[in-house]
């Protein structure tokens, strides 16, 4: 009986197939440095990359198809963390100086994606320090202190690159 409880239904496992095959079309979107930056086989790369260039819509649905069942064979979760890093807009590759001001903009008008994904890279930073970085500039926005604000904080996600 308890065996039974562990089988998956038909309609689940045609589910995870179907989730599967749009999360492979979904790296076709990727530009090459985003892809060759994910964590996956090779030879699930070259078959998103070949994807791209078919064009025949039965051709294509066999080959998201055959792109399902790769992902199958494999562990998806980084796949899937990149992906939410990539439509966070952030980048996968280190930090240039205007991504990372990019990122301090972004925490100081009020968007957290950065700061759960700094905390998740860098687990040894101070989330009190950096949430009190964060809140000054918050404050600071639209006075004459705001550029130093910014420009601490900056700093501070440019230091966590580096350690």
């Amino acid at each position: 009986m308890d065996n039974h409880l562990e089988e998956k239904s038909r309609t689940r496992i045609k589910k995870e197939a179907t989730e599967l095959q749009h999360i492979g079309e979904k790296l076709t979107g990727l530009n090459h440095d985003q892809l060759t930056a994910m964590d996956m086989p090779f030879e699930l790369k070259e078959a998103v990359t070949a994807l791209r260039s078919i064009t025949s819509n039965q051709a294509r649905r066999r080959q998201i198809q055959y792109i399902g069942a790769l992902m199958r064979k494999i562990d998806v979760e980084p796949i899937l963390q990149a992906l939410s890093l990539i439509d966070a807009g952030l980048s996968l590759r280190r930090k240039t100086e205007s991504e990372i001001g990019q990122w301090a903009e972004r925490l100081a008008a009020g968007d957290d994606a950065p700061f759960d994904v700094i905390m998740e890279n860098h687990p040894q930073a101070d989330r009190q320090k950096l949430r009190h970085l964060i809140r000054n500039a918050r404050k600071a926005i639209d006075t004459p202190q705001a550029a130093k604000a910014l420009k601490t904080l900056t700093g501070y996600i440019r230091d966590l690159g580096r350690i």
